[in-house]
């Protein structure tokens, strides 16, 4: 998946609204999205959205935020989860610290007889140093992980606008990549700012990410195609597959350059990738027509 349109759980009409937009999830935020004074009006609201969200389907898959796992309001977010009649296709944990508060989330889902697809944010400088442990202990339950620039740039007294956060990029990517997890980057946080929005995407796709969290629904769709492959990424693709398959040796020339065994694993994930994209926006479409 590559766009997560973020909404806050407390906002039926706001989800309502998610559902006809080309984003491939909406996350029901319970957490940062949502004020302290709104949380119980938040997990009251939950219940009836995640039914609505099956009134329509192919729709887009459905996540929830729950608050960090110690606060009280985590406590209180599972237990409305669990009271839930639908629940939600993926969970996401904020301020992962360690592999125990995947734990954590995993034995209290167990105990309903539920195993829920979790997903990871990190965004403190203590996740970092632990995210290659999380991502390695976590599996299988754990299924992606997603980067926090905001939380990340105030733990290390960064500015969140101006930093680059290579360093936050890097760790992550290698150690969801290292346990075969999608990874997702931060959300851009200045809503009108389309070109420098498709810039980093452009970029973060190129990097190794799968995709990232939209804020408001204009960047949806700028999301979705940055994290698609290009038509020009797709035709290289196939040569250098052409030039594999007229080969004997193992190692091919495409454009110039030499090509071996990388390169094809490589063009074959964007062939595939080209074809994921293809399938879901024809979905996207469908669900926009339905509703």
């Amino acid at each position: 998946m590559r766009s997560y349109l973020n909404v806050p759980a407390h906002s039926e009409r706001k989800f309502k609204s998610a559902q006809s937009t080309s984003a491939d999830a909406i996350l029901l935020d319970l957490e940062d999205g949502v004020a302290p004074g709104d949380k119980l009006l938040a997990r009251e609201t939950l219940s009836r959205v995640l039914s609505l969200s099956y009134l329509a389907p192919p729709r887009p898959r459905i996540g929830v935020r729950i608050n960090a796992v110690d606060t009280l309001h985590a406590g209180l977010d599972m237990e409305c989860l669990a009271a839930c009649e639908v629940r939600p296709d993926f969970m996401v944990i904020p301020m992962v610290t360690s592999p125990r508060d995947v734990e954590i989330v995993s034995t209290w889902a167990g105990r309903y007889g539920w195993e829920p697809s979790l997903c990871v944010l990190i965004e403190t400088a203590d996740g970092v140093e632990a995210v290659n442990s999380i991502c390695r202990e976590s599996v299988p339950a754990l299924k992606g992980v997603f980067i926090g620039t905001a939380d990340y740039a105030n733990d290390i007294a960064a500015f969140v606008n101006e930093a680059d956060f290579t360093y936050l990029r890097q760790r992550v990517v290698n150690a969801a990549r290292a346990s075969r997890l999608a990874v997702l980057d931060a959300p851009h946080f200045q809503l009108s700012d389309t070109i420098g929005l498709k810039a980093s995407s452009d970029r973060s796709f190129r990097q190794g990410f799968s995709g990232r969290i939209a804020l408001h629904p204009d960047q949806i769709d700028v999301i979705n195609r940055s994290y698609s492959p290009t038509e020009a990424d797709l035709k290289h693709a196939r040569e250098i597959l052409e030039a594999a398959a007229a080969t004997e040796s193992g190692i091919a020339r495409s454009r110039g350059g030499m090509v071996g065994p990388p390169f094809y694993e490589h063009s074959k994930r964007i062939v595939a990738l080209a074809a994921d994209a293809a399938s879901t926006n024809e979905d996207r479409n469908y669900t926009r027509t339905a509703i």
